[in-house]
């Protein structure tokens, strides 16, 4: 997610400076409050955007609730968080607040790679909506679709993907019920799912994989179940070297975009993503970014 948090700043109007350190995303304004460790991001501020306001980012190995406050911080896992982040960001951002609440909308993005899905995962969505309610009086809640998962991409198991679709569907679910609510925060999905599995299912027919059209059956529920995943999600095995951060091969549709037989492994790179974990923003960041506006 930081990488897409990145790319929205600097669609938000925020100017890059490319003399800033790396810690720092080569972006003069935003403003690292707290490492993770090496190249990433646990907390920071870009004031300034484009028309007032400013925007925040900060990351957790889970998502965010109450039963996870004091547990150790990234990179460690467990999801920890506490109240001096949340104190900090809104230090940073309290001068540029007049009146009113400190924040206005929050993007809830929970990249879990672990499946089958946790019968719990549910409630945390409940626990994350309560907990900014009471702690940040944001008026929405943009909710974020899983595009997949390092594991499910390294697998060509049926059921994996299914319990993705079943999550995202979960997803949609709490936003519905939630907006019964009166005293809740309006919830909104954002689907990169269905924006990210088109793509992926694009892409392999560019690469000669006999996989459907989206453009012919993404309107359909459950549409990225009816193709043969063992297909569409073939691995490359000169790319069987780790697979970025996580373990595991490279798959066709998420790492190609032709077949170049004087190319390493017969496989030009695309633009799409890395390792379906870190996202190109050059080419899919503007979508995400616009699809929060």
């Amino acid at each position: 997610m930081q990488q897409l948090s990145e790319a929205y700043d600097e669609s938000s109007g925020i100017k890059r400076d490319d003399n800033a350190s790396s810690t720092q995303s080569k972006n003069g304004y935003r403003q690292l409050l707290w490492g993770g460790g090496g190249y990433r991001e646990t907390l920071s501020v870009s004031p300034q955007v484009y028309g007032g306001g400013y925007s925040a980012y900060w990351r957790m190995t889970d998502i965010w609730r109450e039963q996870n406050k004091n547990k150790p911080v990234p990179n460690a896992e467990g999801g920890g968080w506490n109240d001096l982040q949340l104190r900090m960001i809104t230090d940073a951002v309290s001068r540029f607040v007049f009146r009113g609440r400190i924040f206005d909308a929050m993007v809830l993005g929970y990249n879990s790679w672990i499946f089958p899905v946790d019968p719990s995962i549910e409630q945390k969505y409940w626990d994350a909506i309560q907990l900014a309610k009471d702690l940040t009086g944001v008026n929405a809640i943009i909710l974020v679709t899983y595009p997949s998962s390092k594991l499910a991409v390294n697998s060509t198991s049926v059921e994996i993907w299914k319990n993705i679709y079943a999550t995202n569907q979960m997803i949609r679910r709490v936003s519905a019920i939630n907006n019964l609510v009166s005293d809740s925060p309006k919830t909104l999905v954002l689907d990169f799912a269905n924006f990210a599995n088109q793509i992926f299912w694009m892409n392999a027919r560019s690469l000669g994989l006999n996989v459907s059209d989206p453009y012919q059956v993404a309107h359909e529920r459950g549409w990225e179940l009816r193709d043969d995943i063992s297909v569409i999600f073939q691995p490359l095995n000169a790319f069987c070297d780790g697979g970025g951060c996580c373990g595991g091969c490279f798959r066709m549709p998420t790492f190609c975009s032709e077949y170049k037989d004087d190319t390493p492994g017969g496989c030009k790179r695309n633009l799409i993503t890395y390792d379906d974990l870190h996202w190109c923003t050059e080419s899919v960041g503007a979508r995400f970014s616009a699809g929060i506006a």
